[in-house]
């Protein structure tokens, strides 16, 4: 299955357009800091919390998943 990442998925407007990659049949992941965006929000996909600032944390996850770019 194609893995997306998306930076930023638990605001209002970024939580519904994760459902998209999603319903197409993308296994997707949200990372975000919840500093403006909400944990209740990021529904039926996968979210990590943390700041793009963590890079032991970055590193531990791309090492372990296969995501798509583009």
């Amino acid at each position: 299955m194609k893995e997306v990442l998306v930076f930023g998925g638990a605001g209002y407007i970024s939580s519904y357009m994760v459902k998209m990659p999603a319903k197409s049949g993308f296994d997707v992941m949200v990372f975000d800091n919840l500093s403006t965006g909400y944990k209740s929000l990021v529904k039926y996909v996968k979210l990590v919390v943390g700041y793009l600032a963590d890079r032991p944390l970055l590193e531990k996850l791309f090492s372990k998943r296969d995501f798509q770019d583009g």
